[in-house]
């Protein structure tokens, strides 16, 4: 299924990567990798290589609820991988707090 997701996506490494660690709602630690050209397409994984392989996913789901058929490539030929810091207590209690606001 995964080599799927490639044909349709071509070389998912010609869009830049925003990698960031993560807090799960628990406290935990996950990995998150978004495509900055694609925004909202964002992968979650207990692991970076969860969350690499989840990548091709995001991108058919975010590509079906656009109808979009292809994708434009930005960066033919070049790796774009930015790895972010790591959220803070700060950034998850803040998060924790707008998500208590929901209910």
């Amino acid at each position: 299924m995964q080599q799927e997701y490639q044909t349709k996506m071509r070389n998912p490494k010609q869009y830049t990567w925003l990698v960031r660690q993560e807090m799960d709602w628990q406290g935990g630690i996950e990995y998150s990798i978004e495509i900055k050209e694609l925004p909202g397409c964002i992968s979650y994984g207990n692991t970076y290589k969860q969350a690499k392989e989840g990548l091709f996913e995001a991108v058919m789901l975010w590509k079906e609820k656009r109808k979009i058929n292809q994708l434009r490539i930005p960066n033919e030929g070049s790796d774009n991988i930015n790895i972010q810091s790591a959220m803070t207590l700060k950034e998850f209690e803040d998060i924790n707090a707008i998500i208590r606001e929901w209910k």
